[in-house]
């Protein structure tokens, strides 16, 4: 399978591309690219808009899994236990 392809290869997947940056960071001499620096800025409406293009890709591809639902019902049984905390408040 190829990093493009949905398993079966009965789909091409096209990834939503991000804007980059010609942001460097020089740390004691040593420069570093850092060109995604701005999607780490969650409150930016490009970020924002990539986000949701990355999601919607995810929900299309995710539903179409025939073991989506086992999984899911599986995993809400799993996390619908009680967590463990402290006994009592002080």
């Amino acid at each position: 399978m190829r990093g493009n392809e949905w398993p079966g290869g009965n789909c091409r997947i096209s990834y939503p591309v991000p804007e980059t940056s010609d942001q460097e960071d020089d740390f004691h001499g040593t420069v570093i690219e850092d060109s995604y620096r701005h999607l780490e800025d969650s409150g930016r409406p490009a970020t924002q808009a990539w986000v949701a293009a990355q999601d919607q890709l995810a929900q299309r591809l995710l539903a179409g899994l025939p073991e989506r639902l086992a999984i899911e019902a599986r995993l809400a049984e799993i996390l619908s236990h009680p967590s463990p905390g402290i006994p009592f408040g002080r």
